[in-house]
């Protein structure tokens, strides 16, 4: 193809008056033979194009794609301090070490379905998200001192304490793209669309004093939809691997409700329900090795992809915290930030 392009730029070249300031149609008829020579030139394996060129893969199919990703994450939340301790028995100002909770290593999933059109190579695709850590603390008094709770302004003096919640986060995307070769050897894929999200927390906790145990539950959801858009990169060092960096931003408009309860009545904080409507601010990142290969005559292409992955989301935990000025407690929102981050398996077919 290459070798025929050519010809037909030299043809035109010697047998046209090409070199007429009055002769417009020759000059652009050879313009377009350079171009697809150029365009010949520059093909990378099955991918066609000069600058701009699509960057998906040519495949005698349906242009559709699937994709099922393995997370292996843990969380981080800001906020989840639930426990003061100090070496003072007194019932003033309590001044001491923190307890914070600790999310655990665990395992979540991602599902995704696509389809390319066959005209302007415009992708559209659903993809949906599911991850559900752990979080556990817990501590015991010092020799001679207590603990204070951060969520029972009246719990000050018990001797052990422990709490676990339950965290789960659930996305479900919508997006629009279109990817291209920028080079011989460089892939974007600018994306835009919709974000829906659920993030729910459920938690209990209990207070052991002597002669009194304190039992409670707590929950903050947070449910919203908004925008999404980012983009996708690729670099291709070899005939199948490449290096990818995928980045996006989304803005969430949702409710928070956030709920304490426990099993003393009376006592301030012991009981709290509050909802605000709010807009979240998230950011989403992924850097890793990919491989892909073409296979079934050109009918099918598999992907596989590694990559580190770091979800963040500013403001979402809103749980009530209750501190003390002297002897008068006081609440507030925590309004603490909720990352995820981890090793993301991405395995994808297209046909």
């Amino acid at each position: 193809m290459r070798t025929v392009s050519k010809f037909v730029a030299l043809s035109l070249l010697f047998s046209s008056p090409v070199w007429s300031e009055n002769d417009p149609e020759s000059r652009v008829s050879l313009l377009e033979c350079k171009m697809k020579a150029a365009r010949d030139d520059t093909v990378y394996e099955c991918r066609s194009g000069a600058r701009f060129a699509s960057g998906r893969p040519f495949l005698n199919s349906y242009g559709l794609w699937v994709t099922g990703n393995v997370l292996y994450w843990t969380a981080y939340e800001g906020g989840t301090d639930f426990v003061y301790t100090s070496t003072d028995s007194s019932t003033a100002l309590i001044l001491g070490r923190t307890f914070p909770l600790q999310f655990e290593w665990d395992v979540g999933y991602r599902l995704g379905v696509g389809w390319t059109t066959p005209s302007d190579n415009m992708e559209m695709a659903a993809i949906f998200t599911r991850f559900e850590p752990d979080a556990n603390g817990s501590a015991n008094a010092p020799v001679g001192g207590r603990l204070a709770s951060m969520q029972v302004s009246d719990v000050t003096s018990a001797q052990a304490a422990f709490e676990n919640v339950c965290l789960e986060y659930n996305t479900i995307d919508f997006e629009f793209g279109r990817s291209y070769f920028l080079s011989r050897h460089f892939y974007l894929r600018p994306h835009f669309g919709s974000r829906t999200v659920w993030i729910e927390q459920n938690g209990d906790f209990q207070f052991t004093s002597p002669g009194v145990t304190t039992t409670g539950h707590l929950r903050d959801d947070y449910i919203g939809a908004g925008l999404r858009l980012g983009t996708d990169s690729k670099w291709f060092f070899a005939r199948h691997w490449n290096l990818f960096l995928g980045a996006s931003s989304s803005a969430v408009y949702g409710k928070n409700k956030a709920e304490l309860a426990t099993n003393r009545p009376g006592i301030y904080g012991s009981d709290n329900e509050a909802a605000t409507r709010r807009v979240a601010i998230a950011a989403q990142t992924q850097l890793g090795l990919g491989w892909e290969t073409n296979f079934a005559c050109d009918s099918n292409q598999l992907a596989i992809n590694l990559g580190y992955e770091l979800n963040y989301w500013w403001g979402v935990n809103q749980l009530p915290a209750f501190e003390r000025v002297l002897s008068s407690p006081y609440g507030m929102r925590r309004s603490e930030d909720l990352a995820f981050h981890g090793l993301t398996v991405d395995i994808q077919l297209a046909f």
